[in-house]
């Protein structure tokens, strides 16, 4: 019996894609899979700034994340799109995570650039982590302009993970405000 080598490779760049894209099976959950895409790339985002980074490494891992992962999530989300046959299958949640942590930018840059002190969680931090959760959320499912303009829009891989990266911005946006309105000296949480 022969096996083609291309039909292999073809089946193991989806099995990829398909963990990628669903974030490692969230995506399956019978539930509100897109919430529960967003609630682990919250925890995820605790538990590596609870590992006291200095802001070169932050930065360097932001850099990374954009130019290795964003291309790759957008490939996975167009693969997986096509093998499950839906356009922007609820199923592909690698977009949330993406916007979701869009929103975190500035709590991030307020904790490294504003403060004298390493990142620290305290109340009024995991208050921010709620507000960005919460915002990127409500941005994402009522889809008010610019975001269901840019998922209808564009196709494929981008336009999965577009319309959440909007999201995540106007989300960040909102953030900003409402952490500088708390702390405009811009004093550590």
């Amino acid at each position: 019996m022969r096996v083609d080598m291309g039909q292999r490779c073809s089946k193991s760049l989806d099995s990829v894609a398909l963990a990628i894209a669903t974030w490692f099976g969230v995506g399956f959950l019978p539930w509100a899979p897109g919430t529960w895409a967003s609630i682990s790339a919250i925890f995820i985002f605790v538990l590596f700034s609870c590992l006291g980074w200095t802001v070169n490494l932050l930065i360097g891992v932001a850099v990374c994340l954009v130019i290795f992962l964003l291309p790759l999530g957008i490939w996975a989300a167009g693969r997986v799109e096509r093998i499950l046959g839906n356009k922007d299958d609820g199923r592909i949640v690698i977009d949330e995570v993406f916007g979701q942590y869009f929103s975190l930018v500035p709590l991030v840059a307020k904790c490294t650039f504003f403060s004298s002190s390493p990142f620290v969680w305290e109340t009024e931090t995991t208050a921010a982590a709620v507000t960005a959760f919460v915002a990127f959320r409500c941005f994402d499912i009522t889809k008010l302009w610019p975001v269901g303009w840019a998922e209808r829009k564009f196709s494929g891989g981008l336009g999965v993970i577009l319309d959440d990266l909007i999201a995540g911005f106007m989300a960040a946006v909102f953030v900003a405000i409402v952490i500088f309105a708390i702390s405009p000296e811009g004093e550590i949480y």
